[in-house]
C-alpha cells in the first residue's frame, strides 16, 4: 500500500495517542505504546518520506501492512479529515479498505476445495472485489 506524507502523519498522530492512562498522569514509565511495531513501522515511513521528498511534495511510501494493523488503521481512519487539502481520511479508508479485501482474498485462496460449501464465499468474496475496485476508480475520478 502506497501512503503520502500527510496520510502518515495523520496515522502518526492517530495510532501514536494511545497511551496509557489520561494525559495529566502520564509519566515515562507509562509511556510504551499499545501498538510498537505499527508505530516503528509508521517512524520508518516518515523518515523515509522526508529523506525523498523534504517536508514538501507529494511522495509516497509503499507499505506492507497484517490484518490486525489494517484493522486498528481502520479504528482511527476518519473519512472526513482534510489536510492540507488532501482527503487523508477518505484516501486512507479506501486504501485500508483495499488492503483488508485483498488479504482477505489470499485467504480464501487458501480455502479448500473447488466447489462444496467453500465456493458461495469465494464468490461473495469476488463480488465484494470487484464493487470496491469499482469504488476505487469513481473516487480517484474526483
Amino acid at each position: 500500500m502506497n501512503l503520502t506524507k500527510l496520510e502518515i502523519c495523520f496515522l502518526w498522530d492517530a495510532i501514536s495517542m494511545h497511551s496509557i492512562g489520561p494525559p495529566d498522569s502520564i509519566s515515562e514509565d507509562s509511556l510504551h505504546p499499545h501498538y510498537p511495531d505499527l508505530i516503528l513501522k509508521i517512524a520508518g515511513a516518515m523518515a523515509e518520506g522526508m529523506r525523498e521528498g523534504g517536508q514538501g511534495g507529494e511522495v509516497e511510501v509503499e507499505m506492507e501492512f497484517a490484518w490486525h494493523e489494517l484493522m486498528l488503521m481502520s479504528e482511527v481512519a476518519k473519512t472526513s479529515v482534510v489536510v492540507g487539502g488532501e482527503k487523508v481520511g477518505l484516501n486512507l479508508a479506501v486504501k485500508i479498505a483495499g488492503g483488508l479485501i485483498t488479504l482477505a482474498a489470499e485467504r480464501a485462496s487458501g480455502i479448500e476445495g473447488v466447489g462444496g460449501e467453500n465456493e458461495p464465499a469465494k464468490w461473495e468474496l469476488r463480488e465484494r472485489i470487484r464493487e470496491f475496485e469499482k469504488l476505487k476508480q469513481e473516487l480517484e475520478k474526483k
